[in-house]
């Protein structure tokens, strides 16, 4: 969990300092995966990790999705 915090704190940080705000309802496209793994198992949702669940399912997405 600290890695995804970690780097929306981060990005959210530098995108102030340069004079951007982030809105509530679109979220900054910041995807964390293990990029050796081909693909993540279906997750569990908890309530409390929602936002972790939901990281995960966009990161799988963006890998057999979207051409990068």
């Amino acid at each position: 969990m600290a890695p995804y915090t970690v780097g929306h704190l981060k990005i959210s940080y530098l995108l102030a300092e340069h004079g951007y705000e982030l809105c509530e309802e679109k979220r900054f496209k910041l995807y964390l995966s293990n990029t050796l793994e081909p693909d993540t198992p279906q997750q569990t949702e908890l309530p409390i990790a929602h936002d972790i669940s939901e990281e995960c399912a966009l990161a799988n997405k963006v890998k057999h999705e979207d051409p990068i």
